[in-house]
């Protein structure tokens, strides 16, 4: 396999008759998996700040990319970094396929209650009876109550909803203090219980903000986000792009332009660590990134460090827990 051929693996622009070629040839590679490692990581060091690329970019940055390998090899450029790329196709295709196993396959019955759950890291996704979906991010718990003309949810975390139409089928997301009600749309919640800010985005149709009584607060538009903080019950209308909100059913994390208290917190909430950062100035600090999840945490702070200039260091506490500490 060639040069321009890998440079349209690693940049997705292969056919699938040069994919299915690619991917065979790797079948019998025993030794890539070190190799691969190393010069992946490298590959996405080099383009993980990058919101959107031209393919000029991209060429620029696979050709520095294929001599950074040559200078730290002794194959030849050709040989090793086409051992690289043959397992990094590999290793993403069986990572991408297994996103979504934990999908719960059983329709909900309807007149029932049902509890269910995301644990730390991991993405689910519900079918209801109607055909509707649900998908719920990382450490989220949803309780369904379905019946007849009418569906209501219960939300500790986050979920992206995809509704089906129905003006005579009523569904409500409750939150506590307040509520979502929907009669068919795509829209994602936002309610972990440490956070103090709640946030309802809509990506199409129409939904109503309730009160708990059921009296109407804010009707959205698309693209809206309704931002209401749960201590004072106060809220705010933002304008935001939803395949930023929802990036994460597609398995990245996606910042832009974002404070680095958000992003740490974001990174808390899916693999499960503590996050300290030494400032507050720090803290405030913003950056714009495009991360798949399935990115480990040693890869994650590696690129951070590289690409901005953050340090990180780990502390162990008394309680047994590592706390990961950020400074500049």
């Amino acid at each position: 396999m060639d040069y321009q051929t890998s440079q349209k693996i690693l940049m997705e622009n292969a056919s699938e008759k040069e994919k299915e070629a690619f991917y065979k040839e790797l079948e019998e590679d025993k030794d890539a998996k070190k190799e691969f490692i190393r010069q992946k990581e490298l590959w996405d060091l080099y383009h993980i700040s990058q919101h959107k690329l031209s393919p000029e970019r991209k060429k620029r940055l696979f050709q520095e990319f294929g001599r950074t390998i040559a200078n730290k090899t002794q194959k030849t450029v050709s040989q090793r970094f086409l051992d690289a790329i043959k397992y990094a196709a590999v290793i993403l295709l069986a990572l991408l396929s297994g996103f979504f196993l934990h999908t719960i396959q059983n329709q909900t019955p309807a007149g029932t209650m049902r509890e269910l759950h995301s644990e730390k890291g991991s993405i689910s996704s519900v079918l209801l009876s109607d055909g509707s979906k649900i998908w719920l991010n990382s450490n989220t718990t949803l309780r369904i109550w379905e019946e007849n003309r009418k569906v209501t949810a219960k939300l500790s975390g986050e979920a992206y909803f995809d509704i089906r139409h129905d003006p005579d089928r009523e569904f409500i997301v409750d939150l506590g203090k307040i509520k979502v009600k929907d009669l068919g749309t795509k829209f994602n919640v936002s309610a972990y219980p440490g956070d103090q800010f709640y946030r309802t985005t809509l990506v199409e149709g129409d939904v109503t903000i309730l009160s708990p009584d059921g009296e109407e607060i804010k009707e959205l538009a698309v693209n809206q986000t309704f931002r209401f903080n749960h201590n004072d019950l106060s809220f705010q209308i933002e304008e935001l792009d939803p395949s930023i909100v929802t990036g994460w059913t597609g398995n990245k994390f996606v910042f832009i332009d974002k404070p680095l208290a958000e992003i740490c917190h974001e990174f808390e909430k899916w693999y499960g660590i503590s996050i300290h950062i030494e400032s507050e100035q720090l803290k405030q600090e913003k950056y714009t990134s495009v991360i798949l999840r399935t990115t480990t945490v040693g890869q994650l702070l590696e690129m951070f460090k590289m690409t901005t200039g953050i340090n990180y260091t780990f502390r162990n506490e008394k309680n047994g827990i590592v706390t990961i500490l950020i400074s500049k």
